[in-house]
């Protein structure tokens, strides 16, 4: 009778420990390997306040600026690096800064283009921010006092195939 008894307690502590346990299965999708990257002069960086971060101008690869870090946009996948000519370390779209991860890329160029168009139209008056690497913190170097002419119209970003975020 105990050894009855002792085996029914143990039974249900067994049911009871199994039921409790869970089950966690992550299945990773790689990304692929970061693009080789050469940037030869550092692009300059517009602020877009519609986005709130700085967005490259004039370069030939789709990088923005947030914080202290740069994210490059290339087929429809994100890289982020320190320094604008990389090392580059893929980033899922979940760990993305909200900023960046809320607007699909075509939308980036968008606002970006449309904060050059002000800045374009009356370099003099412009009062937005500028990111240029190696130059002070950022916000200096405001309006047109060192821009030029370098741009000559150009200030898209690189061609890429995919539009999406992923």
């Amino acid at each position: 009778m105990k050894k009855t008894l002792l085996f029914g307690l143990f039974l249900a502590v067994a049911v009871a420990v199994s039921a409790s346990a869970g089950v966690d299965i992550r299945i990773g999708i790689p990304l692929p390997l970061p693009p080789t990257v050469v940037v030869q002069t550092a692009p300059e960086f517009i602020y877009a306040p519609s986005l709130g971060f700085h967005v490259s101008v004039g370069a030939p690869y789709d990088i923005v600026y947030i914080g202290n870090d740069y994210y490059l946009y290339n087929n429809g996948y994100y890289y982020r690096s320190r320094n604008y000519n990389g090392p580059w370390v893929g980033v899922e779209s979940r760990r993305l800064p909200p900023g960046l991860r809320n607007h699909r890329y075509a939308d980036i160029r968008h606002f970006r283009d449309r904060e050059f168009r002000k800045y374009d139209r009356d370099r003099e008056h412009y009062r937005g921010r500028w990111h240029r690497p190696g130059e002070g913190p950022r916000g200096e170097g405001r309006g047109g006092d060192h821009r030029g002419d370098r741009h000559d119209g150009d200030h898209r970003g690189g061609e890429h195939r995919g539009e999406g975020r992923r």
